[in-house]
């Protein structure tokens, strides 16, 4: 066994348990992922988890950039050494065909948390929250599904 496997594993489950954290910290504005105006949120359950996510913002996407950089090399180095087999391409469209809508969203998306203040427009507060909540799950999404056919092709 390669030292790639259970790096590539070990990455993939570090993802996943970030976004876990995130989605449960995130819990209270689930409901803002498909409408911002949602009355299931109150007003002061979207500051506190704006700051929250602000305190985090400074260091978090710095820290998932490079894990899923890593994820990405070690996903193309598995490809050129299988001789492109079906499992790795597999694993590679599954992960880069997720990653690619996650990238060309994750500025926008941090920016309208991040240079939004607290005592700003609630309705611009909310509109950055559930845009960066959703790509949160889509993040969860792509590390789990990824980790879940690595280890099925592991197995």
């Amino acid at each position: 066994m390669t030292l790639n496997i259970p790096l590539l594993t070990a990455c993939l489950g570090f993802a996943a348990g970030i976004f876990t954290v995130l989605s449960f910290l995130e819990k209270p504005v689930w409901p803002m992922m498909l409408n911002a105006n949602s009355h299931a949120v109150v007003n002061t359950e979207v500051k506190a988890v704006h700051g929250i996510l602000n305190r985090l913002i400074r260091m978090l996407p710095p820290t998932m950039m490079l894990t899923m950089l890593v994820v990405s090399c070690l996903l193309i180095e598995r490809l050129i050494s299988s001789d492109f087999a079906k499992p790795e391409i597999s694993m590679a469209t599954l992960f880069f065909g997720q990653m690619i809508i996650v990238v060309a969203l994750l500025k926008s998306r941090i920016d309208g948390v991040k240079n939004v203040a607290a005592d700003e427009d609630i309705i611009k507060l909310r509109k950055g929250l559930g845009a960066l909540t959703q790509l949160h799950h889509m993040g969860l999404a792509a590390a789990i599904s990824t980790l879940c056919l690595q280890l099925y092709y592991l197995s």
